[in-house]
């Protein structure tokens, strides 16, 4: 059985080590990302708007912390990268971060939505839309494109998202 993967440039020739160990980077992108799509998709579900606002700012700070971090699942020692491995770890990192964000605004606020279910919303939406930026992100980055697009249609496919959330639960 094979594996596929991503063999990605040698660090020492293309400063590959540079661009995507770059912690400020990866925090700025996971910040906007995490705000932006919590933003949009508190807002479809009915949230209120402190709610909202709440879920964004705190999606965001985490989303900065996660992006901090981010940079030592791609350290210099990772040079051929399993493509599943990568999905897994965006799609994980996404729902541990959506039910995080969404469980510590529900208990915060004293809302309706009970922390299972907030959790259960937060984790399908950080699953979904960290499982399609991650990998993207990870691949411009690796060589030396901007993330721009890949942060926009995080951001554009965040209302469909809560679409199907609003529909599925």
């Amino acid at each position: 059985m094979t594996t596929t993967t991503i063999t990605l440039p040698d660090p020492e020739t293309n400063h590959l080590e540079q661009r995507l160990v770059a912690p400020r980077g990866w925090a700025l992108d996971l910040a906007w990302v995490g705000g932006a799509s919590a933003l949009a998709i508190a807002t479809m579900l009915g949230a209120s708007l402190f709610g909202a606002l709440a879920v964004a700012a705190t999606s965001a700070l985490i989303g900065a912390l996660i992006g901090a971090c981010a940079p030592l699942l791609l350290s210099r020692r990772v040079r051929r990268v399993p493509v599943l491995l990568l999905l897994a770890a965006g799609a994980g990192l996404g729902a541990n971060w959506g039910a995080l964000s969404a469980v510590s605004v529900a208990v915060a606020s004293g809302s309706g939505v009970g922390w299972i279910r907030a959790a259960e919303l937060g984790a399908t939406a950080g699953l979904v839309v960290m499982g399609l930026f991650w990998l993207p992100a990870a691949l411009l980055r690796a060589h030396g494109r901007s993330t721009r697009l890949a942060r926009i249609a995080a951001l554009a496919l965040s209302p469909l998202i809560a679409a199907y959330l609003v529909v599925a639960f």
